[in-house]
């Protein structure tokens, strides 16, 4: 890219590596966010809802290696340390907010506050990604976030069972 063209979208190679890994966090979910109802169990829920997530990184490995590197690099350069932190953070709001649509769409509560999961889940998530692009075991990845899956289901509850436990 010509240093005018940079210069004439980003200020700066911060704002440029800002809008690359903002870009890195729409996963399209709508597939799997139509599968699920009232009656998805919590942990069939999570399984879908991953599994949505891991048939985008499986399309695209490349993206998920270049923002990698991109985060790595950030970690190393004064400039650009505070990207991964934001970045993190985007990430925990926005799954933060896909639980609470699970647990509208299948009429659950979730037991722990969101932003604890959303971590759980985010590390869950990146952990699967980064092995996966070392070892390229599909199946074994997809097997650790259905496990993963069973593991977030504990924390995730239908309503009425709930209400039937306080009684």
């Amino acid at each position: 890219m010509p240093h005018g063209a940079f210069h004439y979208c980003f200020g700066s190679k911060r704002e440029l590596f800002a809008a690359i890994l903002r870009n890195g966090l729409d996963v399209p979910l709508e597939k799997s966010w139509i599968l699920l109802s009232p009656s998805t169990h919590p942990e069939d829920a999570f399984r879908i809802l991953l599994r949505g997530y891991w048939d985008d990184v499986v399309a695209d490995p490349r993206r998920e290696l270049v923002l990698s590197e991109l985060t790595n690099h950030a970690l190393r350069d004064d400039a650009l340390r505070g990207l991964p932190a934001w970045e993190s953070g985007l990430y925990r709001e926005r799954i933060a907010k896909h639980l609470s649509e699970l647990a509208e769409r299948t009429g659950s509560e979730v037991l722990i506050p969101h932003t604890d999961l959303a971590e759980m889940i985010l590390s869950a998530i990146l952990g699967a990604t980064t092995s996966w692009l070392s070892h390229g075991e599909d199946e074994t990845a997809r097997r650790t976030l259905d496990h993963f899956a069973g593991v977030f289901a504990r924390f995730i509850h239908p309503r009425e069972a709930t209400v039937a436990a306080d009684l």
